[in-house]
C-alpha cells in the first residue's frame, strides 16, 4: 500500500515537473502567445455576441407593430464589421499560432539534440535508433502541435461554453439546465474515446519506431 502511494506521488511530481518544463517554452515567446490569446478572446466574444445582436435586431427593430429600419441597418453594419474583424483575428490566430509553434518546436529540438549529445555510448547501445528518431521527429511534432493549438482551443472552447450557458440562462433557465445536464454524459463518452485513441496512437508510434 505504501509502495503504491509513493509511486503515485512520484508520478504526480513528474507530471508537474513536465508541465512546468513545457510551460517554460512559452516564456521566450510570451508576446506572440499573448497576442494569440487576445485574438482568441475576441473570436469567442464575437461568437457569443452575434446571436444576441441578431435577437435584438429581430425582436426590437423589426417588430410587426413599429419596424425601425435605421437602427436595424446600423446594427447589421456593426455585425458585419465585427465579422470582418473576427476574420482578421482568425488569420492572426492561425498564422501567428503556427509561427509560435515553429519557434517552440525549434527550441525543443535544440534542447533534445543537446541532451542526446551529452549521453554516453552505453545509452545508445541499449536504445534503438528508430525509437530515438521517432521521439525527435513524430513525437516532438505532436508536442508542438499541442503547444500551438492546445491553449487557444481550450481557451476558446471554455469561453464559448461559459458565455453560451450564461446567455441561455438569461433567455430560458429551465432549458439551459436541461442542456447542461447532458454535458457530464458527453464528457464521459469523450474521455473513454480519448483513452482508446491514445492506446491506438501509442501502438502506431511504437510500430513506427
Amino acid at each position: 500500500m505504501k509502495t503504491d502511494t509513493m509511486k503515485n506521488k512520484t508520478e504526480n511530481t513528474a507530471k508537474k515537473s513536465n508541465l512546468k518544463r513545457f510551460a517554460s517554452y512559452y516564456k521566450p515567446h510570451i508576446g506572440m502567445f499573448t497576442v494569440d490569446m487576445l485574438c482568441a478572446l475576441f473570436i469567442s466574444s464575437v461568437d457569443i455576441a452575434y446571436p444576441l445582436l441578431s435577437k435584438l435586431a429581430l425582436d426590437r427593430y423589426l417588430s410587426a407593430a413599429a419596424p425601425q429600419y435605421r437602427p436595424f441597418f446600423i446594427l447589421m453594419a456593426v455585425c458585419f464589421l465585427l465579422y470582418i474583424l473576427r476574420t482578421g483575428a482568425t488569420y492572426i490566430v492561425t498564422a501567428l499560432g503556427h509561427r509560435l509553434g515553429v519557434h517552440i518546436e525549434a527550441d525543443m529540438r535544440r534542447d533534445a539534440f543537446t541532451h542526446l549529445q551529452q549521453l554516453g555510448f552505453s545509452f545508445y547501445d541499449k536504445s534503438r535508433t528508430g525509437k530515438l528518431l521517432s521521439r525527435c521527429t513524430n513525437d516532438l511534432f505532436d508536442v508542438t502541435e499541442l503547444a500551438h493549438h492546445g491553449p487557444e482551443d481550450v481557451f476558446i472552447s471554455m469561453l464559448t461554453f461559459i458565455g453560451a450557458f450564461v446567455v441561455m440562462l438569461t433567455i430560458e433557465w429551465r432549458l439551459a439546465l436541461v442542456l447542461i445536464a447532458i454535458v457530464p454524459v458527453m464528457l464521459i463518452f469523450v474521455m473513454n474515446l480519448r483513452k482508446r485513441m491514445s492506446r491506438t496512437s501509442r501502438k502506431v508510434k511504437e510500430g513506427m519506431a
